[in-house]
């Protein structure tokens, strides 16, 4: 799935003259050459490999005779974390691996190597901000006019610059709110009504039907490459026919989570510092391609090296298969996912990535009437409630001390 401004095919006799291309795609897509396979930016059509059969596939259980399960590498993994997912290219089957963004997979040997840095970007916050807004419309364009689209309204901070960035395509897009019993669906219920009825958005609300039938149906048809609530996302079915779902998912690279103002100009991730980062337990197998994945990286710079621990361990290894074993036919797709806007991402301060301004700046420019309402918080008097609720439990708690 291409970003719509580029070709879909290109003849060429050398990769290296298809490469400034490729760094262009946007979208969701896997490149199959005669030589090389390569993910998209975020890793997001998910692609496993056997040497041993010369093979590859979306997911494990796709491949010819399902490799034998590391039990143990899988209770370690399962019990070290509830939203758990196989580091540095492992999976939960033996002498099977998952291609990771940036990596190449080089055909006939099946071995890999590093193909790609991130992407850079040199301009202010506003010129960062109007770059992510402009490819991510562009990036989505081809998936809203050939399937239509879905795009979530939540009380969060990506999937809010995500509704300011499509803006362009609210009239004929769907608004989607998942609703739940958790404490999270209610404020994002909450405050996507309000967000809806003073914009006069269609909006619809959507109780999250997933069964545990379900769940175990698709850990056993995709490997259950992840756990926890991300492999929820395609069990929805939805209404309102085969739309893609969107999400705002890959915002969180303009929040740095794992990097700190002083690690710039740092050296070195240790082996430590990304298992802990990661919160994958130690194993001889796990530390063993981490320390290669840690040989491999092109800077030295510690923050920098972060930024790659996240987007392709974190992004890549545990949200991308969430989009496997979809219940709806048009697939499913991250507008954040293009190197333009990684870059632009990544572009900002350390300090404005962590105080949100990324997302604030894009949603200033895009959209700015979605400023008016708070994030992750309720709205009307059930932000009254709220305060009220916090002031009583903050002065008993005095009290009873």
């Amino acid at each position: 799935m291409l970003d719509g401004a580029f070709p879909t095919s290109i003849e060429s006799n050398s990769f290296d003259d298809f490469k400034e291309t490729l760094e262009n795609f946007g979208g969701r897509w896997l490149y199959i050459g005669n030589d090389r396979v390569i993910t998209d930016p975020f890793a997001s059509q998910p692609c496993v490999y056997r040497e041993q059969t010369g093979e590859l596939a979306s997911s494990v259980n796709l491949l010819s005779n399902v490799a034998d399960q590391d039990d143990e590498l899988v209770s370690l993994i399962a019990a070290a974390d509830n939203d758990f997912f196989y580091p540095f290219g492992l999976t939960n089957r033996r002498g099977v691996r998952r291609l990771l963004a940036n990596q190449e997979l080089l055909l006939p040997s099946f071995s890999t190597r590093r193909w790609n840095k991130l992407p850079t970007f040199t301009g202010t916050l506003q010129e960062a901000a109007r770059e992510i807004s402009s490819v991510a419309a562009l990036t989505t364009e081809p998936f809203h006019k050939k399937f239509g689209i879905v795009i979530p309204l939540t009380a969060g901070f990506d999937s809010r610059m995500l509704l300011a960035c499509l803006r362009t395509y609210v009239g004929e897009a769907v608004l989607l709110t998942n609703v739940s019993h958790t404490r999270t669906s209610e404020i994002d219920v909450d405050l996507a009504r309000a967000v809806a009825k003073r914009l006069n958005l269609p909006h619809t609300l959507h109780p999250k039907q997933e069964s545990d039938a379900a769940i175990a149906a698709w850990d056993e048809q995709t490997g259950r490459p992840t756990g926890g609530g991300v492999r929820k996302g395609n069990m929805l079915e939805p209404p309102f026919g085969d739309r893609s779902y969107l999400s705002g998912f890959g915002g969180e690279h303009a929040k740095a989570y794992y990097v700190r103002p002083d690690d710039s100009g740092k050296r070195g991730l240790s082996l430590s510092d990304s298992l802990t980062l990661l919160r994958v337990p130690r194993h001889p197998l796990i530390e063993a391609v981490a320390e290669q994945w840690l040989a491999e990286l092109p800077s030295a710079d510690l923050a920098l090296q972060k930024e790659y621990l996240y987007i392709e361990q974190k992004t890549g290894s545990w949200g991308a298969p969430q989009v496997l074993m979809p219940q709806r036919s048009a697939p499913r797709m991250f507008s954040f996912n293009h190197r333009r806007i990684i870059g632009a991402m990544l572009s900002a301060s350390i300090e404005d990535r962590r105080a949100v301004n990324v997302h604030r700046e894009v949603i200033r420019q895009s959209w700015p009437e979605l400023l008016n309402w708070p994030f992750n918080d309720f709205v009307g008097w059930k932000a009254k409630r709220e305060f009220v609720t916090k002031n009583i439990r903050y002065y008993t708690k005095r009290f009873r001390a």
